[in-house]
C-alpha cells in the first residue's frame, strides 16, 4: 500500500495518523509513503538518472491529488484512491 502526500496538505496530515496506525496493525500488507514534493533519495535518484525520485514516482503513478493511496499487487496497481480523507 503506497501513500503519496505533500507535507503542506492538511488532509494528508490528518490521514497520516490513521495510515501509520494501519501500517502497524495490518501485517499482511507492506506500507510505504512518498513525499511528492520532497528533495529526498538523491543517491538513488542519481543512480536512476532522475533529479528527484519522489517526484518521479508521483509522476509515474499519475498522482494528481493528495493524499493518494495505491494498492500494488505484484507490482500492478490494483486499487487507486485520490484525495482520500
Amino acid at each position: 500500500m503506497g501513500c503519496s502526500y505533500a507535507p503542506w496538505c492538511n488532509h494528508c496530515q490528518q490521514y497520516a495518523k490513521t495510515y501509520d496506525r494501519a501500517s502497524l496493525e495490518v501485517t499482511t500488507l507492506k506500507f510505504g509513503k512518498v513525499d511528492c514534493v520532497a528533495q529526498k533519495s538523491l543517491f538513488l535518484a542519481r543512480w536512476l538518472h532522475v533529479s528527484n525520485l519522489s517526484v518521479a514516482l508521483c509522476t509515474k503513478y499519475n498522482v494528481v491529488g493528495y493524499p493518494t493511496m495505491k494498492l500494488h499487487v505484484h507490482f500492478i496497481i490494483a486499487l487507486s484512491l485520490s484525495n482520500v480523507v
